[in-house]
């Protein structure tokens, strides 16, 4: 009896496969082939997420943020993300803030910046500490004032290496590996 049973299964799911050869749907030549995109040549200038936070501390308007407008900026960007004003941000909270300040939940800095103790919510000096810890980490010139240039990163466009040519040595990779470590 289990024999039959598998013998009509077998049977019905080949029947079923012939049928649907026909209905399987394709895309023509012009639909397979994916649009040209020009090859970018240079260097790309992106805006880091915490960019679009840090530029909106500017109060005066001169394109350079101090760390006393970045202090004032953090506290009322703790007051804005703590929607039921409890003195703590739940981690819901943090990242409708997150969506809201670095446009993804994908941005840096993450959840796991912000609660330090893992309680699953962010205190107010927690908030804080991870926002100022990321003004000093863009602060490149130690000068306690980001510039605008500051939030900006250059990247450079990978480029496919010639086969002609000869390979790196380990001790020249190993410089390359570090001088791309170093823009991080």
């Amino acid at each position: 009896m289990r024999g039959l049973l598998i013998i009509v299964l077998v049977l019905l799911s080949v029947s079923a496969l012939a049928l649907g050869q026909d209905a399987i749907e394709t895309l023509d030549q012009q639909e397979q082939e994916l649009p040209s995109i020009p090859h970018v040549q240079g260097p790309i200038t992106v805006i880091r997420p915490a960019a679009l936070v840090f530029a909106g501390f500017d109060q005066d308007g001169d394109y350079v943020v101090s760390q006393s407008e970045a202090k004032v900026g953090v506290q009322d960007t703790f007051s804005r993300a703590d929607k039921d004003n409890n003195g703590r941000v739940s981690l819901f909270e943090l990242e409708d803030w997150r969506v809201a300040a670095l446009g993804s939940l994908d941005a840096l800095p993450g959840n796991l910046s912000f609660d330090i103790d893992y309680d699953n919510q962010v205190s107010r000096p927690e908030f804080e500490a991870a926002l100022m810890k990321l003004f000093k980490r863009h602060d490149t010139d130690d000068s306690e004032t980001l510039k605008h240039a500051e939030l900006m990163q250059v990247l450079e466009v990978p480029r496919r290496k010639d086969p002609t040519k000869e390979k790196l040595s380990d001790r020249e990779c190993a410089e390359q590996i570090q001088r791309n470590r170093s823009r991080f």
